[in-house]
């Protein structure tokens, strides 16, 4: 085996499984080919690759995702969607209310912006530190900072102010008709 492949093989073993966590959390249908993907720009553009690997993969992952993934959005107005027919699903149990839960939590996650959501996945999700989320931004540790501040504070706000989808009980004898 020459050092090429010896290096590759290093970087696969080090980092593919952050490589695909971080692309399933996202997209899980597409986890496998964009970790697959990634990987062979690495082995493509090897001389690119910096010694401390792990931010400019994480980058590289993030490109092909992006690029792979335009139907996200309409992915995102279905569980919007999802989330208001929960409201009008009422019904008496605890299930229900952690659906309800769940729908105001959710509700308030898609009223972020995509730049606030991916923010506080890169931190919360990907356990990256804010100078390896700062390199997979393209901004400094300092911007990032900021960006990771405002956007706490925007889901803090989104979440108060998202419906409670209060559960009322139906009265006796009135059939649930869906």
């Amino acid at each position: 085996m020459d050092d090429a492949q010896a290096w590759m093989r290093a970087l696969w073993v080090e980092h593919s499984a952050d490589i695909y966590h971080f692309v399933h959390r996202r997209v899980p249908e597409l986890a496998e080919d964009v970790t697959s993907e990634t990987f062979l720009t690495a082995w493509r553009r090897r001389e690119d690759v910096p010694a401390e690997p792990r931010a400019w993969l994480f980058v590289t992952a993030r490109n092909v995702l992006l690029t792979q993934s335009r139907g996200r959005t309409r992915h995102d107005q279905l569980l919007v969607r999802a989330a208001t027919l929960a409201e009008e699903d009422r019904v008496e149990s605890d299930v229900a209310e952690q659906v309800t839960e769940r729908a105001a939590e959710r509700f308030a996650w898609l009223s972020l912006s995509p730049n606030d959501r991916e923010v506080l996945m890169l931190v919360g999700w990907d356990g990256l530190s804010n100078a390896e989320a700062a390199a997979v931004l393209g901004c400094t540790p300092a911007t990032f900072a900021v960006r990771l501040y405002r956007a706490r504070r925007h889901l803090l706000r989104a979440r108060a102010s998202s419906p409670d989808y209060p559960i009322t009980p139906r009265p006796e004898g009135v059939p649930n008709v869906s």
